[in-house]
C-alpha cells in the first residue's frame, strides 16, 4: 500500500493472513479465476502448506497453521468456468448443493407455484433438456419482486434472467404451471 509519503509498504493479503493466523478461507467463484493466478494457492492447500512470497522476497515463506483451510464454490457449469484436474485434486471433499424446494415453500415463503416450475426445470436440467433452473438466490428474488409488483411481472422477469437458449424450456413450464402464456419481462 501506499504511504503518504509517497513510498510503499507490504501488507498481507488475506490468503496470507488467513494462512499465517491458521483460519478458514472461502474463495467463492473459484472456477471463473484465471489459472495462473490461481496456482498461487496450490502449495498452500496441498501437502506442503506453505507458500513463497515471491512478491516481497523479505517476507519469505509463509507456513500455514493448524486450522487453515480453503473452502471454495462455484457454479461448475456456468459459462467462463475452468477448474483444472491440479486444482480439483486438491480439494479432498467435493459437493453438488442443491436448491431445498421444501426450505423455499415452507419455511421462506416462497410460492408453491413458481417451486413447483423450478423442480419441473431441475427435472429437464438433469435429463439435459435445459442448462437453467432457477435456484434460492433467483425463488427468493422473485418471492420479493411479487409482493412489490405482482407475480406475473416477477416470473416474466425470472424468465428473463434465464440464459437466452433456455428461455423457450423454461417459457413453456412457466406458462404450464401458470396457465397463462409467460414472455420474459420487457420495460
Amino acid at each position: 500500500v501506499q504511504t503518504p509519503s509517497g513510498g510503499f509498504d507490504w501488507v498481507d493479503g488475506v490468503l496470507v493472513r488467513a494462512a499465517s493466523e491458521g483460519k478458514v478461507l472461502l474463495i467463492d467463484e473459484i472456477g471463473l479465476i484465471d489459472p495462473k493466478v490461481l496456482s498461487v494457492v496450490y502449495s498452500l492447500i496441498d501437502g506442503r502448506k506453505e507458500l513463497t512470497i515471491t512478491a516481497n522476497p523479505q517476507r519469505g515463506t509463509i507456513k500455514a497453521k493448524e486450522g487453515f483451510y480453503v473452502v471454495s464454490a462455484t457454479n461448475p457449469n456456468a459459462v467462463g468456468v475452468r477448474l483444472s484436474e491440479a486444482l480439483l485434486s486438491r480439494f479432498t471433499i467435493q459437493t453438488e448443493l442443491t436448491t431445498d424446494w421444501d426450505l423455499a415453500k415452507n419455511k421462506l415463503e416462497v410460492p408453491e407455484t413458481i417451486v413447483v416450475a423450478s423442480k419441473n426445470l431441475s427435472k429437464k436440467m438433469e435429463s439435459g433438456e435445459t442448462s437453467w433452473s432457477p435456484q434460492m438466490r433467483e425463488l427468493l428474488a422473485f418471492r420479493d419482486l411479487a409482493k412489490l409488483f405482482g407475480t406475473k411481472w416477477a416470473i416474466q422477469n425470472l424468465l428473463a434472467s434465464a440464459p437466452e437458449i433456455d428461455r423457450p424450456v423454461a417459457s413453456d413450464v412457466f406458462t404450464r404451471v401458470f396457465g397463462e402464456p409467460i414472455l420474459p419481462a420487457k420495460i
